[in-house]
């Protein structure tokens, strides 16, 4: 696993918090597509930010993993 920034580590904080307070399973697809196009400027694969949601989240919240979330978030739909 690489070294991911500062900003894409909160977001990836934030999107835990978020779904913990919620309640909620973690979308790691489709939210790991979100930070990848927020940052961009990384060159981060989304493999590397999924992994990531999904050791954050495997001791909180918990988490939902379809990789077609992915192209759902990338189009800019919804999920549900």
């Amino acid at each position: 696993m690489i070294v991911l920034s500062r900003k894409m580590r909160t977001a990836i904080s934030a999107v835990v918090a978020t779904a913990a307070e919620h309640g909620q399973l973690v979308q790691v697809y489709a939210e790991a597509e979100k930070i990848r196009r927020a940052n961009i400027e990384d060159n981060v694969a989304l493999e590397e930010i999924v992994e990531a949601l999904i050791n954050k989240s495997a001791a909180g919240p918990g988490y939902h993993s379809d990789p077609y979330e992915a192209r759902v978030a990338l189009l800019g739909e919804s999920i549900h």
